[in-house]
């Protein structure tokens, strides 16, 4: 999943939640709105769709244009690509067990 555009920068930490003293925190930047967009087509791309393919389910779920998704639009995209994503999964575990 893509890192939030929120302007609160993130911290990583490492397995366990802790870090040693005295070692730095990496700091991650918000990801642009481009970035943003590239990473809802990677994801889509995942779920086998194309960028046109990626573009249309945006506008018909966010009622925008793909040029005119800002960063809560492309929010809304990533968590429906997750619902979608969850779906398979449960489906394919019925089918598989």
């Amino acid at each position: 999943m893509p890192r939030s555009l929120r302007s609160a920068e993130s911290v990583s930490e490492p397995p366990g939640g802790r870090r040693r003293r005295g070692t730095p925190r990496v700091v991650r930047q918000p990801l642009g709105l481009a970035e943003y967009r590239r990473e809802v087509i990677r994801i889509g791309a995942y779920l086998g769709w194309s960028e046109p393919d990626v573009a249309r389910f945006a506008e018909r779920l966010t009622g925008r244009s793909w040029e005119d998704c800002q960063a809560a639009e492309l929010g809304d995209v990533a968590r429906s690509y997750a619902e979608i994503a969850t779906r398979i999964r449960a489906r394919l575990s019925n089918v598989e067990g």
